[in-house]
């Protein structure tokens, strides 16, 4: 017991669904890439810095140039006070727009606010890239595994089997924990993007899966 309450002080856990839950609370900025692996579809690359009520997340080829290219479409959000700026990497200023959200539309979900402790159950352990998991069963869905890092909680990989058969796999690479700088969320003051919130309407947040 004294070795847990340690763990705990000091920023770790316990190994416990509730101690991971807990420990991932206390870090102040994160980042990392989600590396999606469908069975039957293309594989892609999420980057994501979070910090606060900021976020960028950059999906990585996910728009094509006339050139036939692929780049990269950023995003900037401010949570705060509901603003969202969007350009393709290919031409910042010429492609760069900014959404005001009156409702200021809730943070993507994130490790932070998607909680694995009631209904879920730890089936093992394993350990993945440097980091000791334990293998967790979702409580939401009997078909997903879920390796969550013993020391802060966070997802490592993330495994799905469809019921109709094939699945998909998502692995969490490049993760860094208390090193987001503001900088890396913060919109580049050589930005002017063009306010289209009264021609676009309310802006949403960016799909993706919680992990």
């Amino acid at each position: 017991m004294i070795f847990c309450l340690i763990l705990v002080a000091c920023g770790g856990s316990d190994g416990s669904l509730a101690g991971m839950d807990q420990a991932k609370s206390n870090l102040k900025s994160f980042s990392y890439e989600m590396h999606f692996i469908p069975d039957d579809g293309e594989f892609t690359i999420t980057k994501y810095w979070f910090k606060g009520n900021k976020a960028r997340i950059i999906y990585v080829g996910a728009i094509l140039g006339a050139d036939g290219k692929y780049y990269d479409e950023v995003s900037y959000h401010d949570y705060e006070i509901g603003e969202t700026v969007y350009y393709t990497s290919d031409d910042p200023e010429g492609t760069a727009i900014l959404f005001r959200d009156e409702n200021k539309a809730e943070m993507p979900e994130n490790f932070q606010n998607t909680h694995y402790v009631e209904g879920h159950a730890i089936i093992g352990a394993e350990k993945i890239d440097g980091f000791q998991c334990q293998i967790v069963r979702s409580g939401d869905n009997p078909n997903a595994l879920i390796w969550l890092s013993v020391k802060n909680g966070f997802p490592i990989k993330i495994t799905v089997d469809y019921p109709d058969g094939g699945g998909r796999v998502q692995e969490y690479k490049n993760i860094n924990f208390n090193k987001v700088k503001d900088a890396d969320v913060t919109v580049p003051k050589d930005l002017n993007p063009v306010d289209v919130t009264g021609y676009m309407g309310q802006i949403l947040p960016p799909d993706g899966d919680a992990i």
